[in-house]
């Protein structure tokens, strides 16, 4: 536990501090995408954005810190950020253009966030912060190939790949998604990387044997939001199936994309040859598909996280 108060006072007089405790609520009824493994809490004063307190903690509880009482102040709770990456962030400007990256996220504790204005006094009761993810989630339900219906002896047909292409890798602290061009970028236009399952799964490798019977695939992909308008930039999944030896490709464009949301494809048929290409261009005939958007978790629970 690391705890450090009072960067620097508002007066001469030392303004009294209080102590405040936060607890952490984080999303529910949304998967196994809730662990929190750590908590960093960084107060600033509104009226310079000076930092005021900064305090950290590792286990269960709550956590608590010292702030000035009597002054407008904008307090951020991260969870699951990397143990220092906070480290010499003096003013509130900084941490809120400084980026996030993806690859700090796993599975079950990704980075989330919460952020408020108050002025405290003595007596303070629990501030309860309610948790968003920074990343968004894409899922695909049931896989249906209608297409092999259409031989008399259907091919072998194996959904070998599984991938989010234009798929964005940061987003500032602040929470406000970009698709500027520049910064990180995973599979632009094409496949480079296949990450493990331990990471936010930009691509999966399921290996499901499909038929003309639907298959569900159980497929979770997760990336930073991709906001862009511009149908050549916005963030697409994509399906690899090798059929009859031969990797044909089907993609689908997603719409722009925001945090803590969640993008499922439902009841996806396939009916016609795909690309030759990850980022190809089909038929719209060869593909069928529903695409829900689905805030990702509106229930919240708590998870406290102690200072002693």
């Amino acid at each position: 536990m690391i705890v450090m108060c009072g960067c620097g006072s508002l007066s001469p007089d030392e303004p009294a501090r209080v102590s405040v405790r936060f607890r952490a609520c984080v999303p529910v009824k949304s998967g196994t995408e809730t662990s929190v493994d750590r908590l960093d809490l960084l107060v600033f004063r509104a009226v310079d954005g000076v930092i005021d307190t900064y305090a950290s903690g590792i286990g269960p509880g709550a956590i608590e810190a010292d702030v000035t009482a009597g002054y407008s102040l904008n307090w951020h709770l991260v969870a699951n950020a990397p143990e220092g990456v906070f480290s010499g962030i003096t003013r509130e400007e900084d941490f809120l253009l400084q980026n996030t990256l993806l690859s700090y996220n796993t599975v079950a504790a990704p980075v989330m966030h919460a952020s408020g204005n108050k002025t405290f006094s003595s007596g303070e009761p629990t501030i309860s912060a309610g948790l968003q993810r920074y990343v968004s989630k894409v899922s695909i339900g049931k896989v249906k190939v209608s297409w092999l219906e259409e031989f008399a002896q259907a091919p072998e047909c194996i959904l070998e790949t599984v991938a989010l292409l234009n798929a964005r890798g940061q987003i500032c602290w602040e929470g406000t998604p970009s698709a500027s061009a520049t910064g990180i970028w995973y599979n632009r236009s094409g496949i480079e990387v296949i990450q493990d399952a331990s990471a936010p799964l930009l691509v999966q490798d399921p290996n499901l044997v499909m038929g003309t019977s639907p298959v569900e695939t159980g497929t979770e992909l997760y990336a930073m939001p991709n906001p862009s308008e511009n149908e050549q930039m916005r963030t697409r999944l994509v399906l690899g199936l090798r059929v009859d030896g031969f990797l044909q490709w089907y993609p689908i464009i997603l719409p722009a994309m925001r945090c803590n949301t969640h993008y499922r494809v439902e009841n996806l048929f396939i009916t016609g040859p795909g690309a030759p290409e990850p980022d190809g261009v089909i038929d719209r005939s060869s593909i069928g598909f529903n695409l829900e958007i689905r805030p990702w978790g509106s229930n919240t629970s708590d998870v406290e996280f102690a200072t002693n």
